[in-house]
């Protein structure tokens, strides 16, 4: 399956979070409530756009009808948080690489830092890397990263799904994972005089 690039303009409004499972079971005795986190958290949000001009509009609307509703599949992430706080913001075309072929849970070693003892992520920076059976994970850095000897132990959430090979790259520029639409009514538009288009879809993570 091809899987779409979303057309680079420039969004009005952009919702965006993590989608968590989780298990609560309330005593009816004592109301004490215990939780289970379950497997299989998945991002989801909304984009709008407002008063798009003719050209615009219509290649959006030739995006959403490409989809095919919930058929289709594209790249995308958090339009809000394209770029890290850290120093790593100074260094777009630095490639960061995973150490190991063994990062698992919340944990992800990656090296070819280039400064040490720096900050070079902060907590809510995002980032993404190709998982295990191929398929690309967005992670949330959910604590500051100091490397040292040029590699650091990066906190992310959600858990690592698939643990990726070593020396994958990690994206830490416009992080993204593949999206679909959230239902098949997703797909559509509103145009009012004089001829500006608005539109706003919901998306979810298409996780494999």
């Amino acid at each position: 399956m091809t899987i779409l690039t979303f057309p680079s303009i420039p969004a009005q409004s952009v919702q965006f979070g993590l989608q968590s499972r989780t298990q609560a079971f309330m005593s009816k005795l004592t109301s004490a409530t215990q939780t289970v986190r379950m497997a299989g958290a998945f991002w989801k949000g909304t984009v709008s756009f407002t008063d798009l001009e003719v050209d615009q509009a219509r290649e959006l609307q030739a995006f959403l009808v490409s989809l095919e509703g919930m058929n289709g599949r594209f790249y995308l992430g958090d339009l809000s948080n394209i770029a890290p706080s850290g120093y790593m913001a100074n260094h777009p075309s630095t490639v960061l690489s995973v150490v190991g072929g063994t990062n698992t849970g919340s944990s992800l070693v990656v090296d070819g830092f280039p400064t040490n003892g720096q900050v070079a992520f902060k907590a809510g920076d995002m980032i993404s890397f190709e998982g295990g059976g191929g398929y690309r994970e967005l992670k949330m850095i959910t604590a500051d990263a100091t490397p040292s000897g040029g590699s650091a132990t990066l906190t992310v959430k959600p858990n690592i799904r698939s643990a990726p090979a070593d020396n994958a790259a990690v994206t830490h520029q416009s992080a993204t994972c593949i999206m679909r639409l959230a239902s098949d009514k997703d797909g559509q538009w509103s145009v009012a005089p004089p001829i500006l288009s608005n539109m706003s879809f919901s998306f979810v993570e298409a996780v494999i």
